[in-house]
């Protein structure tokens, strides 16, 4: 597979794409889409005082409702995955997108409710770009984006990547080399880490004290032939200093 590129980003060029790019794979210009099967319902809304709580971060001021992901190679569609299982039993329960984005300075500024007129603010923001694409399994293609599919607990966003690979040229949610079929969710602190690694990486996803804690979380990840993969390691919490203890390390699920 030959590096691939994009440009031609459209944000709603339809009531029910929300997003659509054009990839070059292999040399060929291919139109990716994320896409509405029907109108999408306010997820966080800004006339809602929840968008503020942990459950919205990332996702304040969003759209929900059923959600695919295509491919089109001269106007015909050759390839599409659809992402409402892959949200099931999640914090966010149905597809989710955000729109806009919150402007913390000029929202506590200007008043954070409806009756500030918060909702028209944030509708005249730029649409918040979503396929951002990169090469996080390290196959020389920049052919995957980061999705957001749980925000749980508070402060942190764990979502899956999604795309295609030399290993895997269909669309598909990326799991591990030992369990490719998976989805494989993470932190988006350790996706972000994995992203731009050059080697093996380690990334702590659960620091002591967070969130009362009592033992520090990290992902040590890396790629190779047949894709991502790592473990999940679990510390000790020292006082006075002291050197952390592996407790325990297992498999990334």
């Amino acid at each position: 597979m030959a590096a691939s590129g994009w440009a031609q980003v459209s944000e709603y060029p339809s009531p029910l794409i929300r997003e659509q790019q054009t990839v070059v794979i292999n040399g060929r210009p291919e139109v990716w889409r994320l896409q509405w099967t029907h109108r999408p319902k306010p997820y966080c809304d800004p006339n809602d005082d929840s968008w503020m709580t942990c459950p919205c971060l990332g996702v304040a001021f969003g759209e929900s409702g059923d959600l695919i992901l295509t491919r089109s190679v001269e106007g015909v569609e050759v390839d599409r995955l659809p992402l409402a299982p892959l949200f099931k039993d999640h914090e966010i329960p149905v597809p989710a997108l955000q729109r806009w984005e919150p402007d913390w300075d000029k929202d506590l500024k200007n008043g954070l409710s409806s009756a500030d007129g918060l909702a028209a603010r944030a509708a005249r923001r730029p649409t918040v770009k979503i396929m951002e694409f990169a090469d996080y399994d390290h196959d020389g293609q920049k052919s995957e984006f980061y999705l957001e599919i749980d925000t749980q607990p508070c402060f942190h966003t764990y979502g899956i990547v999604l795309g295609v690979s030399n290993k895997n040229p269909r669309l598909h949610a990326f799991g591990t080399a030992s369990h490719p079929d998976k989805a494989v969710e993470m932190d988006s602190v350790a996706w972000e880490a994995l992203r731009k690694a050059t080697g093996p990486v380690e990334v702590t996803v659960v620091h002591c004290g967070d969130h009362g804690a009592e033992t520090e979380t990290a992902l040590k990840l890396h790629w190779n032939a047949d894709g991502i993969d790592g473990a999940t390691r679990e510390y000790s919490c020292p006082e006075n200093g002291g050197a952390r203890r592996l407790l325990n390390e297992a498999p990334l699920p």
